[in-house]
């Protein structure tokens, strides 16, 4: 790909080279919205602008099971009842392995007091209850009294040091082992409802949420397919760059929404894909994860990232870009910018003017670069 040569800023992964700033931002329109709700589909009707001022139609139909689906997958209601489950087996998970680590020590414990016993001079007994709750010792009177007390009393608090010794070191593996299944058990619980929890520290009660954007994406780019062809259809004979710009200009000029209220769908600043061209509005992540399905339709070799910058995100794309391109640089590979949010009509290869000076001033914050539909590490 072509290197910008102009400023950069470097961090240990990641190289943003400027590129030119527009100076007249012309916005996305949509002009006409309309959808039809038939017996097993959904037939969607859009006029928008594109960059040339010139308008374009775009129609398409989608599955109407999937798109139901799809509406139910990001609420606050259903978020909430995942919380609190994921919550209540975190807490059966901890109660269930504090009970076994308690019986593991009670019985090497117990097993202890059975060794340390056989090695007592004769005419001492002991008796151990409950896995050495109660130890019982005393002595036959085979031995002067006070010799018999002696050595028990030498034997009882040997094995009183022991059992500190021995309930520390188990209550210091349960940490260790609760800690990690509990992180385990979140990750896993909410991978499946398509959110990731990631962990700052080993505290496994303190972890941060997101949306699994790479999951969603891979989840409806075949349910997006018509989408995909409705592009391709109205933009036959364009180079690569011209059709992502299509496409890209589409998904600005739908409605933006922070997706916050219940009318948005999902009052979680979020919705699906689907979801997005069924109630015709969506925000930067959900606009963000909709092109990358349908650019991953139309050419599936692109490898396609999606950046997150503080109340922002946008995609980054691997392909041979132009010199004025703005570009992230990503595990030694070069990303051109592309901008989904709207309402600015924005081509491939410009960014935001907010996003681009954020991460100028900002680059140790920009916070995660995600894989989306590709097979590179993340």
């Amino acid at each position: 790909m072509k290197a910008c040569s102009t400023n950069k800023i470097i961090t240990l992964t990641i190289l943003c080279c400027t590129g030119l700033l527009f100076s007249t931002v012309l916005h996305a329109k949509q002009l006409h919205f309309k959808k039809q709700v038939k017996a097993g589909h959904i037939e969607y009707y859009y006029t928008f602008t594109t960059a040339s001022g010139s308008h374009h139609k775009i129609h398409f139909s989608l599955d109407r099971e999937q798109s139901e689906i799809s509406k139910s997958l990001f609420t606050k209601t259903k978020k909430h009842r995942l919380n609190q489950r994921a919550k209540q087996k975190a807490e059966e998970l901890f109660n269930t392995l504090q009970v076994e680590y308690i019986e593991q020590a009670r019985d090497e414990f117990d097993a202890y007091i059975s060794e340390q016993a056989s090695r007592l001079p004769a005419g001492i007994i002991i008796e151990s209850q409950n896995k050495g709750k109660n130890i019982r010792a005393k002595s036959d009177g085979s031995m002067p009294k006070a010799r018999a007390e002696s050595i028990i009393d030498d034997f009882l608090a040997s094995m009183k040091t022991k059992w500190q010794s021995l309930n520390q070191q188990y209550l210091d593996a349960f940490k260790v082992d609760v800690a990690k299944r509990t992180q385990d058990h979140y990750v896993d619980t909410y991978k499946r409802e398509y959110y990731v929890a990631s962990f700052a520290s080993d505290d496994a009660r303190s972890y941060n949420l997101r949306i699994d954007f790479g999951q969603i994406a891979e989840l409806h780019a075949r349910a997006m397919k018509p989408v995909s062809d409705a592009v391709a259809a109205n933009t036959r004979g364009m180079s690569r760059r011209e059709v992502m710009n299509y496409a890209a200009h589409f998904i600005q000029s739908i409605p933006y929404d922070t997706l916050n209220s219940r009318d948005a769908n999902g009052e979680i600043g979020f919705v699906a894909p689907l979801t997005l061209f069924d109630i015709n509005k969506g925000d930067c992540d959900t606009k963000s994860t909709a092109l990358a399905a349908i650019l991953h339709n139309l050419y599936p070799d692109l490898d396609i990232k999606m950046v997150l910058i503080p109340n922002h995100a946008f995609l980054a794309i691997g392909f041979e870009g132009e010199p004025d391109d703005t570009v992230i640089l990503y595990y030694d590979d070069e990303y051109v910018v592309v901008e989904a949010a709207g309402p600015a009509l924005t081509p491939i290869g410009e960014s935001y003017e907010a996003s681009l000076k954020h991460m100028q001033a900002n680059p140790d914050k920009i916070g995660r670069i995600i894989p989306l539909l590709d097979n590179k590490p993340g």
